[in-house]
C-alpha cells in the first residue's frame, strides 16, 4: 500500500472519531438542555390560599345582666348557655332584684346625664384605657373616689350610645323595677333582652366589653382590657342569640378578605368610612340581614374548627388594624367568651402559586414569562397578591392572563 493511501486512510478514521465524538458531544448536550429546560420550566396549577394569623379575638356581645339577692346558677330553670324567652321565669322561685345593683345603676345614668357624657363616650373609653390600667379588682387599699370612679366606669358601658332621652327612660324602667321588691325573674318584666342564651355569672370584663363601646374602640383599649378581671360573680346575665361582633388587630400591611369592598360597603350603607357614625352602623347591620349578606367573609378557629364570620368594618390604628366581624350563624359557639387567642383566617382564594424568581420586575410593573409551544416567550402583566417564603401567590381573580397548564419560566 502506497505511503498517500495510508494517509488518506488515517484521515478517514480521524473524522470518523472526530464525528463520533461530536455526536457524543451533542447527545450529552441536548441532555443538558433538556434538563436545564425541565427544571427552569414549571406548569401553573389552582390551588386554594388561606392566610392564617394568630390574633387575640375580642368579643363585644349585645348582653344584659341583673344582680339578684342569694342568686346562684343551681337556681335556673334551665342549663348555662341554654336559649330562653322573655316570658318564661328563669329561676324556680320568686326573688328580688339587688337593691344596691338597681341604686348603683341609677346613680350611673344620674351621673352621664349630670356630666352630659352621652354627648362624648369616647372620653370615657379613654379614661378605661388610660386612667385604670385594666380595671382590675376593686380593693381595701383604694380610696372612696377611686372605687366610686372605677364603678362608674364599669357601669357607664352599658349605657354607651344611649342619648339623654333612651337613658331618662331607661332610668325610667330601673325605677319600677326597685319598687317592686319580691318577683317572678322573667325577661321581659326585666326589661332585659327578649330572647337569648342564659348564663348564672358575669365578670367585669363582659360589663365593660359591650356592644355599646365597639363603636368607639381603638388598639390601645383592645390591649388594656386584656387586663380587666374576669373573675365570675353571680348575676343573671343573658347574651343575644341573633348576633354577635368581635374585634381583633392585624399589622398594618397584612391584607384582609376584600377589605377594598368593606370600605366601599360601609361608606354606601353610612355615608363614611370613619368612625363617626359607627353606632348607627352597627346598629343597621343587625337590622338589615340583606346588606350584611353583602361582605366578604372570613373564619375564626376554635378547638380546630372553622367558624365563618362577616367582616363589616377595617380601622387604622397606630401601626395596627382593627378588624371587626359579625356572627349570624355559630353565636352559641362564643357567647360565653370574652378573649381568645386563635388563629383567623383572614384570607382565602383561588391562586397560581410560582417560585418568587418566576417572576421579573420592570419598572412599577411585574410579570410573569409564558412559554408557547416550548420554546416562544411572552411576558404576561401579573398582580401578585403576596409573597411567601420563596412563593409568590398569584390570585386568579386579579390575573385573568393567566389559565391552568401555562407552561412559565423560573430564573436562577
Amino acid at each position: 500500500m502506497s505511503q498517500q493511501m495510508r494517509q488518506k486512510k488515517r484521515q478517514a478514521q480521524r473524522k470518523k472519531i472526530l464525528m463520533l465524538c461530536l455526536i457524543f458531544l451533542a447527545i450529552i448536550a441536548f441532555g443538558f438542555i433538556i434538563h436545564i429546560r425541565r427544571s427552569a420550566t414549571g406548569l401553573l396549577e389552582q390551588s386554594s390560599y388561606v392566610d392564617t394569623i394568630s390574633s387575640e379575638v375580642y368579643f363585644f356581645k349585645h348582653s344584659d345582666y341583673i344582680e339578684i339577692n342569694n342568686f346562684r346558677s343551681a337556681d335556673l330553670t334551665s342549663s348555662e348557655g341554654s336559649k330562653v324567652n322573655g316570658y318564661s321565669p328563669l329561676t324556680k322561685k320568686k326573688m328580688t332584684v339587688s337593691g344596691d345593683y338597681l341604686s348603683a345603676q341609677i346613680s350611673t345614668i344620674n351621673q352621664i346625664l349630670k356630666n352630659k357624657d352621652y354627648l362624648h363616650y369616647d372620653q370615657i373609653v379613654d379614661q378605661i384605657e388610660n386612667n385604670f390600667k385594666g380595671l382590675d379588682k376593686l380593693t381595701s387599699q383604694m380610696s372612696s373616689e377611686q372605687e366610686k370612679k372605677k364603678t362608674y366606669l364599669v357601669n357607664a358601658s352599658a349605657y354607651f350610645g344611649m342619648n339623654r332621652k333612651e337613658l331618662i327612660a331607661k332610668r325610667r324602667q330601673l325605677k319600677k323595677i326597685q319598687n317592686k321588691k319580691h318577683r317572678k325573674i322573667v325577661l321581659s318584666d326585666l326589661s332585659m333582652l327578649s330572647s337569648g342564651y342564659v348564663y348564672g355569672t358575669v365578670n367585669p370584663m363582659e360589663k365593660v366589653v359591650t356592644e355599646n363601646v365597639l363603636p368607639y374602640i381603638d388598639s390601645g383599649f383592645l390591649n388594656s382590657i386584656q387586663k380587666i378581671d374576669q373573675q365570675d360573680e353571680n348575676a343573671l346575665k343573658v347574651v343575644d342569640n341573633d348576633h354577635l361582633y368581635a374585634a381583633f388587630t392585624v399589622n398594618s400591611n397584612t391584607v384582609v378578605q376584600n377589605e377594598d369592598e368593606v370600605k366601599k360597603l360601609k361608606k354606601k350603607v353610612i355615608g363614611t368610612t370613619t368612625q363617626k357614625k359607627d353606632v348607627a352602623y352597627y346598629n343597621k347591620l343587625v337590622k338589615r340581614v340583606d346588606l350584611l349578606w353583602q361582605y366578604p367573609q372570613i373564619s375564626i378557629v376554635k378547638n380546630n374548627k372553622k367558624y365563618n364570620c362577616y367582616v363589616v368594618n377595617i380601622m387604622k390604628s397606630g401601626n395596627k388594624k382593627i378588624v371587626v366581624v359579625m356572627f349570624k350563624d355559630y353565636v352559641s359557639v362564643f357567647a360565653n367568651d370574652n378573649i381568645l387567642k386563635t388563629d383567623v383566617n383572614v384570607q382565602s382564594f383561588n391562586s397560581y402559586e410560582v417560585p418568587k424568581s418566576a417572576v421579573t420586575t420592570q419598572g412599577n410593573n411585574q410579570y410573569l414569562t409564558l412559554l408557547q409551544k416550548g420554546y416562544f416567550r411572552r411576558k404576561v402583566k401579573v398582580k401578585v397578591s403576596r409573597y411567601d417564603g420563596r412563593k409568590a401567590i398569584l390570585a386568579v381573580a386579579d390575573n385573568p392572563d393567566l389559565s391552568s397548564n401555562a407552561m412559565y419560566c423560573v430564573y436562577p
